[in-house]
C-alpha cells in the first residue's frame, strides 16, 4: 500500500506538470484524459493500471523473447545486426534514437527480423482469451460442418489452437522467428500474411493500445541487444535441489471451535 501511495504521488506530479508544448507519447495520454476530463483521482488510478497492464504485458513478452535469442545464437546475431544497423542509417546514432523513436518510425522494414521475432514470440506464448456473445442466431462454419449458435450464447476462440494450427502455420510448435519476415510491409499494421494472429484479439473489440504495446517492447528489446552483450551457457551446470520437506503442523482444536449454534454435538 505504501508503494503503491508513493506511486500515486509520482503520477498526480506528472499530471500537473505535462504542458502544451510536450510532444512524447505519455503528453498526448495526459491531454487525452484532460481532453475526456478525468477528475485527478480517475486520472491517477487509471494511469496506476495502465501502467501495471503495460509492465506485466511487456515484461512477460521480452522474457520469453531473449529465452528464444539465447537458445539461438544465429538468431540473436541477426536480429542484433538489424537493430545496429537501422540505429547507424536511420537514426545516425543511438542518443539520436532514443529522442526521435516513435512507433511509427519502429514500423519500418529496418526492424523487420526483430518485429518478426517479437510476433512470433507472442504467436507461442500468448495466453490471452477472447470470449463474445452471439448477437443473434447463426451459424459458424467449421471445415465442412456449421456449429449453430443461439442469441445470447457465449462463445470462447481456441486460439492456442489457432495460432498452431498447421494449415496456417507449418511447424506450428516450432518458434522461427523470420516466420513473418518476408511479408508485405504495410504502414499500420502487422504483416501476417492473412494469417491468423489474434494475440491483441480481433474485431471492433481489438485491443485499442496494440501499437503502443508493440512499441514498448521494441524499445525494450532494441535498448538490451544494443547495450549489452548476451552469451547463453553452453554446458549447462548440473546441479541437484531436494525440494525441503513440509513442516510438521499440529492443529489443537478446542471443542468450542467445533461447536455450531443450535446442534448438540452428544446427540
Amino acid at each position: 500500500m505504501r508503494a503503491r501511495r508513493r506511486l500515486k504521488g509520482h503520477i498526480t506530479h506528472y499530471l500537473n506538470t505535462v504542458s502544451d508544448e510536450d510532444v512524447y507519447i505519455g503528453a498526448d495520454i495526459v491531454r487525452l484524459l484532460q481532453e475526456q476530463k478525468f477528475p485527478l483521482n480517475e486520472a491517477v488510478g487509471t494511469l496506476l493500471a495502465f501502467k501495471w497492464a503495460t509492465y506485466t504485458n511487456t515484461f512477460g513478452v521480452v522474457f520469453w523473447l531473449f529465452a528464444h535469442f539465447l537458445d539461438d545464437p544465429a538468431m540473436l546475431a541477426a536480429v542484433r545486426a538489424e537493430i545496429d544497423e537501422a540505429i547507424d542509417k536511420e537514426f545516425g546514432d543511438f542518443q539520436t534514437f532514443l529522442v526521435d523513436a516513435s512507433p511509427k518510425s519502429l514500423e519500418r522494414p529496418c526492424f523487420r527480423l526483430l518485429t518478426s521475432a517479437i510476433m512470433e514470440t507472442m504467436r507461442l506464448g500468448g495466453l490471452i482469451s477472447i470470449l463474445n456473445v452471439a448477437e443473434q442466431d447463426c451459424h459458424l462454419r467449421d471445415g465442412e460442418h456449421m456449429i449453430p449458435l443461439q442469441k445470447g450464447e457465449f462463445v470462447l476462440a481456441d486460439l492456442r489452437g489457432v495460432h498452431t494450427d498447421e494449415s496456417a502455420y507449418p511447424d506450428g510448435y516450432k518458434f522461427l522467428y523470420d516466420r513473418f519476415a518476408h511479408s508485405e510491409y504495410r504502414p499500420g499494421g502487422l504483416s501476417t500474411q492473412g494469417k491468423p494472429w489474434f494475440v491483441f484479439g480481433f474485431g471492433r473489440n481489438i485491443c485499442k493500445g496494440r501499437w503502443l504495446a508493440m512499441y514498448t517492447i521494441k524499445v525494450l528489446a532494441i535498448i538490451y541487444l544494443h547495450l549489452f552483450d548476451f552469451t547463453a551457457v553452453s554446458t549447462p551446470q548440473t546441479s541437484t535441489w531436494q525440494l525441503p520437506k513440509p513442516p510438521t503442523i499440529i492443529y489443537q482444536w478446542r471443542l468450542a471451535d467445533l461447536c455450531m449454534p443450535g446442534i448438540d454435538i452428544d446427540a
